[in-house]
């Protein structure tokens, strides 16, 4: 029996297009059910695509904020049956790379207490975990810090 080579993933840093930010939408309202939408100025948006041998296929998205202070890696989505490849992990890579690039000294982010895949993949990437001044995503998250 033949095996089939697992299928690339090509993270795409994306302009905010009506068309991107829709994609980005749908994918979150699966990744995040009841969650509100993440939208605002001064973000930019990566999109995870799975090479198939017909046509890429949108798996993940992640964004990272500009205008807060300090800069704040907003949400990571990989949907539910694409989970567990890396992907999650490709997407921070590609933020972190973008920061460090653009001269930034730090960036935030939080978690949910039960996230622990995402906890373990920020804390890979050499993040660590902090008391903000203000708990922007409330008292129960757990709030995280990578200066470079």
């Amino acid at each position: 029996m033949l095996s089939m080579p697992p299928e690339k993933i090509i993270i795409k840093k994306v302009k905010p297009t009506r068309a991107n930010l829709s994609l980005i939408d749908h994918m979150d309202a699966i990744c995040f059910p009841g969650d509100k939408k993440c939208h605002g100025e001064n973000i930019i948006w990566w999109i995870a695509y799975k090479q198939t041998k017909d046509k890429p296929i949108p798996v993940g998205y992640a964004g990272l904020k500009l205008d807060d202070d300090p800069p704040y890696f907003i949400r990571v989505g990989v949907l539910p049956e694409e989970r567990g490849q890396g992907i999650a992990n490709l997407l921070t890579l590609a933020r972190i790379k973008y920061a460090q690039k653009n001269g930034l000294k730090e960036v935030v982010t939080c978690t949910h207490p039960e996230n622990v895949p995402s906890m373990n993949n920020l804390i890979k990437h050499g993040f660590v975990t902090y008391k903000p001044c203000r708990r922007w995503a409330g008292a129960l998250m757990v709030y995280w810090i990578k200066e470079f």
